[in-house]
């Protein structure tokens, strides 16, 4: 993969649009060492980011999938990603007995023009309530049609938005 470019927004109500499909997703969130024992890759691509402080290291469950997912900070709308797909029985093993910051959350995808589609994240457990739509585009000054449903815009605002900021400090703790 190597950059993601997503634009992300809250979202106070969910839209009723027909979407494409519903995928069931838990993200778990691991150390570095942990996670580089399942990391299928090649450690030449990520090297940058494993230096960086901010880089996050996810396992990610879609209904009977599973992915090891390196992220790096956002840089605006960019960020470096890279994702491989593991077998599920292996993030099941890793994750079974150990208490690590999870989000759980319902995607719905809802296809727009020119290829391109909005995930729509309705978040489960301890981040109940929020719902978070993004879309991934060719570049950071591409134009896209906002959808009427879409609240305020969080791209980039990683420290408190991003998935991973949501498994350590869930919405249930924030005051």
């Amino acid at each position: 993969m190597g950059v993601e470019i997503e634009r992300r927004f809250l979202v106070d109500k969910m839209p009723e649009i027909n979407v494409e499909e519903i995928k069931n997703i838990i993200q778990y969130y691991l150390p570095m060492q942990e996670w580089l024992a399942v990391w299928p890759g090649d450690y030449n691509e990520i090297q940058s980011l494993l230096i960086e402080s901010t880089t996050t290291f996810r396992l990610r469950s879609i209904d009977n999938l599973a992915y090891a997912t390196i992220k790096g900070r956002s840089d605006g709308a960019t960020r470096l990603e890279f994702e491989m797909e593991i077998e599920h029985n292996e993030l099941e093993l890793i994750v079974k007995n150990m208490n690590y910051p999870y989000v759980k959350k319902q995607r719905m995808v809802f296809p727009v023009k020119d290829g391109l589609f909005w995930e729509i994240d309705d978040f489960r457990g301890d981040n109940l309530g929020l719902i978070i739509a993004e879309i991934e585009i060719p570049s950071e000054n591409y134009p896209i049609e906002l959808p009427n449903w879409l609240g305020e815009e969080i791209t980039g605002e990683d420290g408190e938005w991003s998935n991973h900021a949501l498994a350590i400090n869930p919405l249930k703790n924030r005051t």
